[in-house]
């Protein structure tokens, strides 16, 4: 069952009358009607929810099952990693390849697990690196 909140009119509160301008301050603006009363000085209007009974769609969702097929493989593929991986074994190379030396190597890996970022960046930075 759907639920439409409806509102009453006899549940809203009239709009306030402005105070007459000597009782206003003299930093506050002027208010000529009561329809530009403020905001904080109206009251809010009460909501009230009536059930309704739900109206039927006409018609099914899915008139007719799909009997054909959904997807079809077209091959098998490799990911950029694995393409990487042989053209780096394909190519002879030593496996700390970009890096000039095991020791080179061993120096960046023990960088990356124990230095953040900044502590990297910095450390490239020094003159004797």
């Amino acid at each position: 069952m759907a639920v439409e909140p409806t509102l009453d009119s006899s549940d809203v509160d009239p709009p306030c009358s402005p105070p007459p301008p000597e009782e206003c301050d003299p930093g506050s603006p002027h208010v000529d009607s009561a329809d530009e009363v403020p905001m904080k000085n109206a009251k809010r209007a009460r909501v009230t929810v009536e059930e309704v009974e739900d109206v039927e769609a006409s018609g099914t969702r899915f008139p007719q099952p799909y009997t054909g097929s959904i997807a079809e493989v077209l091959g098998l593929g490799r990911t950029d990693f694995q393409r990487f991986q042989e053209e780096h074994d394909a190519s002879r190379q030593p496996p700390w390849t970009p890096f000039k030396t095991k020791d080179e190597w061993e120096l960046a890996e023990w960088l990356l697990k124990r230095v953040n970022k900044t502590g990297i960046d910095e450390f490239l930075k020094l003159p004797i690196v």
